[in-house]
């Protein structure tokens, strides 16, 4: 009895060994994790550059050139129609007002001055574009002494009256001494304007000198005002004296 209790302790202490030895769990699976995938980048394409041309042997070098620039071509002037000037002959016109006069030295009120202003003339006349400027009409060119008191006016020579008589020095000389001289109270309205003149001269035909008491700054101006239009002399006490 004592023998088989000894034989069953040393079996049991086999069998304490062996299944020391075998282990855990023949079915355990190991727990890990498996790591996770990395993001794989896509290869970038990489840049090729063309061959260079290649020119044959004995082949010119390429030179640049320039594109020419369109000249900008101005448009042709067009050539003006319609209705030719006419010289001559009568105009008929309506007006609702009567006038004073076809004397120009006679002729006052706004109606009356612009209707002889469309048919007489002025020896200068202030610039269309510059009022303050004063333009030949017909007197062409003026010199002023350096003591500002002798004018010389040249003339135009290519100028009639209505009737074909040449305008000359003497006319601009007698319609000067008319508003220096007359007595006629319409006419010594333009008195002021030439009362400075001491004298008035005529060289030529196509030459007027007029010498003034004293220098004036306004003299030239008042030769340019409207009631200062040239008449023509040989008609004076012939032409009617009023419109109406």
């Amino acid at each position: 009895m004592t023998r088989f209790t000894a034989i069953s302790a040393a079996l049991i202490v086999v069998a304490l060994i062996v299944a020391a030895c075998g282990g855990g769990d023949p079915t355990a699976v190991s727990q890990r994790t498996a790591p996770a995938p990395q993001p794989t980048v896509a290869p970038q394409p990489t840049a090729t550059l063309e061959p260079a041309a290649t020119r044959a042997p004995g082949q010119a070098r390429p030179v640049a050139t320039s594109v020419p620039t369109a000249t900008p071509t101005a448009a042709p002037t067009p050539t003006p129609t319609g209705f030719e000037p006419r010289y001559g002959g009568t105009l008929n016109t309506r007006n609702i007002f009567d006038w004073t006069s076809w004397d120009t030295w006679h002729a006052f009120g706004g109606f009356s001055s612009m209707l002889v202003s469309n048919m007489f003339s002025n020896l200068l006349h202030p610039a269309l574009n510059d009022l303050t400027t004063l333009a030949p009409d017909l007197a062409i060119e003026w010199d002023i002494s350096e003591d500002g008191l002798t004018y010389t006016l040249k003339l135009r020579q290519d100028v009639k009256w209505h009737d074909g008589k040449p305008f000359t020095s003497a006319d601009v000389k007698w319609n000067i001494d008319r508003g220096r001289t007359s007595e006629d109270p319409f006419i010594s309205f333009n008195k002021r304007k030439v009362s400075i003149i001491t004298e008035v001269e005529t060289p030529d035909d196509f030459t007027v000198v007029m010498r003034l008491a004293q220098p004036s700054a306004s003299f030239l101006a008042s030769l340019a005002a409207p009631s200062m239009l040239m008449y023509p002399p040989h008609v004076e006490g012939v032409a009617p004296k009023s419109g109406a």
